[in-house]
């Protein structure tokens, strides 16, 4: 009789155990599955603050396709920083003059940023020139001049 009693106690603290074991698992499955939940809508966030910003910079290079572009593609070219485009416009036209422009392309409510505007003011007060710089090699190495 003394040894089932001491079984029955020693099945109840395994039980004890065994119930104090499942409620610590069930705690940490529950903070694992929050952890993961806070994870995945941070990255959800993550992924829509920069959606934005990819698809701007998409556009930027196709702008010279969509339709309300009024440049032809084959006279822009792509710089992408500071600004996206310089354009030659009429450079194909030899009666018409040749007419330079620089070009950001923006979306949504993004704006020049410092340096763009002053780019910008630059070429409003036509502080814009075209230099030459000439290389030339001699027999002591190369010779370099702007003009």
């Amino acid at each position: 009789m003394l040894i089932e009693w001491i079984i029955i106690i020693v099945l109840f603290v395994l039980c004890l155990i065994l119930f104090w074991k499942n409620a610590q698992l069930s705690k940490e499955n529950s903070i694992i599955k929050n952890n993961l939940k806070s994870e995945k809508e941070s990255h959800k966030k993550g992924l829509n603050s920069q959606n934005p910003i990819i698809k701007g910079k998409a556009y930027e290079k196709v702008a010279t396709l969509l339709s309300g572009f009024k440049y032809k593609p084959s006279n822009c070219r792509f710089l992408g920083n500071p600004i996206d485009y310089i354009i030659f416009n009429n450079l194909e036209d030899e009666k018409k003059d040749v007419e330079i422009i620089l070009m950001d392309v923006k979306t949504g409510r993004a704006g020049l940023n410092k340096n763009q505007k002053r780019i910008e003011k630059a070429c409003k007060e036509k502080r814009i020139k075209f230099e030459i710089f000439r290389i030339t090699e001699t027999e002591q190495g190369l010779n370099t001049e702007l003009k």
